[in-house]
């Protein structure tokens, strides 16, 4: 480990390093304030001086921590992604779990917490009914994405380039087998997106409804669903419109602890009729 002398005593440059650190985050903290700020301001607001700012600035653009245009300094993209490998790491399930568990004691019905695998999903958790007919379900399961609310609503972000590879890579008789076409699929999707979530009937098994919500995290992008699933005799009008606000409030709860900024959805303000995919 390199030593210097300094002021007669003898300091490490991991001493260097930490006070480094702590002026980089000073000046990092100045700049997420809001108005993007030159060195000089930065200098003035930090008390460093312009070439130790300026210096720490350069390092801190290399790892696109900050971007400069104009001679002023704001947040870059680094940080972007550092959000999405804590999210990533995130146990989704924890947050999760209590939710869909006051989701069933409401509801009375299963709960099932589903993320995208390719362009399959799959159930990672679930809470079982109480009541004799129910739902079974286990974590694991999977099916091709078009199939089921589940599914759209995990599309429901798609782009269109997005849309085209999945559906390029569909064997001719997948949509026909529930009773969608390319044209048909799309409008469910965009129907998810503008409403905030999707209904099913007697697609996954012959007699079970379901209704399905998206859940956002911290860099807006669906990162799983939260579905209910109904015994199709039990799916009543006034059942889905229950489901569907109850529903949609769980999934802002869960998107709002995973650090998403749930004032953005902006939900339809019509009442979008269910899917009635048979």
């Amino acid at each position: 480990m390199k030593k210097r002398l300094v002021g007669g005593f003898i300091a490490s440059s991991d001493q260097y390093r930490v006070d480094g650190l702590a002026k980089a985050f000073l000046i990092l903290e100045e700049i997420a304030q809001g108005e993007n700020a030159s060195v000089d301001t930065l200098a003035q607001q930090t008390r460093l001086s312009a070439g130790v700012v300026k210096r720490i600035l350069i390092a801190l653009e290399q790892h696109e921590l900050t971007y400069t245009q104009n001679g002023r300094y704001g947040l870059g993209m680094g940080w972007l992604r550092l959000a999405q490998v804590r999210e990533a790491g995130l146990d989704l399930r924890r947050f999760a779990t209590p939710v869909m568990q006051h989701l069933r004691d409401r509801l009375e019905e299963t709960v099932i917490l589903a993320v995208r695998s390719g362009s399959r999903r799959v159930n990672i958790d679930y809470v079982e009914s109480k009541q004799p007919v129910r739902r079974i379900t286990q974590p694991g399961f999977e099916v091709a994405l078009h199939i089921g609310a589940t599914g759209r609503v995990l599309m429901s972000d798609f782009t269109d380039k997005a849309f085209d590879g999945y559906l390029q890579n569909l064997e001719g008789s997948a949509l026909t087998a529930v009773g969608l076409t390319p044209a048909r699929l799309r409008k469910e999707c965009r129907r998810a997106h503008l409403s905030g979530h999707a209904v099913a009937r007697r697609e996954i098994t012959t007699d079970t409804a379901a209704v399905s919500a998206p859940i956002y995290g911290m860099s807006g992008q669906i990162v799983a669903a939260l579905t209910v699933t109904f015994p199709e005799y039990r799916f009543t009008e006034d059942a889905e419109r229950i489901c569907i606000g109850v529903l949609i409030e769980a999934t802002r709860t869960v998107s709002l602890q995973l650090g998403y900024d749930v004032s953005l959805l902006e939900l339809s303000e019509e009442c979008v009729p269910p899917s009635g995919q048979a």
